[in-house]
């Protein structure tokens, strides 16, 4: 009689595989950031990466990458440009919003909040074209108002391709902000 020790002791097998696996790709992942947060504008192959940190496992490498650019968002991920070329690039996500300091929130920057919160609370992203398109705005006075809630935290960023998403951070009671001068 067959007793049931055998699929018990695959599956712990499986589940520890499965965890240093994630370690590793963990591990890796740490290793890349560092590296492209020191080259914050060039691109890189995943080949390219795996020659540039020594890394001689290039599943690990993969996973890594995943793992950076699906489940942290950190990596802004560029594809080839040309049909021949398909080489997917990775670089250092940045937002490219100018750096301004945290003074007080604009009529403008509430308004793009309030927008983006509505999306956030809809699970989606928004670029600044859309944000622009949606609220009849420039691009320019937009990519401004984006910049100001950068500065006080108000904005996380995701890649999708080369294109960058804006959202709020995710808050378990999204409030409305208003501004001090509308609120009287």
């Amino acid at each position: 009689m067959k007793t049931s020790a055998a699929p018990e002791a695959r599956e712990a097998r499986r589940a520890s595989t499965v965890t240093a696996r994630q370690a590793s790709a963990a591990a890796t992942a740490d290793q890349i950031c560092a590296y492209l947060a020191r080259h914050p504008k060039k691109q890189f192959s995943l080949d390219q990466l795996r020659s540039a940190l020594g890394l001689k496992n290039q599943v690990n490498v993969a996973d890594a990458l995943a793992l950076l650019t699906w489940e942290d968002a950190q990596l802004l991920v560029i594809h080839g440009t040309s049909r021949s070329v398909a080489i997917t690039r990775y670089q250092h996500l940045q937002s490219f919003l100018p750096q301004v300091p945290a003074t007080p929130l604009t009529r403008t920057a509430t308004r793009v909040l309030n927008r983006l919160r509505h999306h956030s609370a809809r699970q989606t992203s928004s670029t600044p074209d859309t944000l622009a398109q949606e609220m009849k705005l420039t691009p320019d006075t937009v990519r401004a108002a984006l910049a100001l809630l950068d500065a006080h935290g108000l904005l996380t960023v995701r890649a999708v391709g080369a294109m960058v998403l804006f959202r709020t951070p995710l808050d378990p009671t999204p409030t409305v902000v208003q501004h001090p001068k509308d609120a009287a």
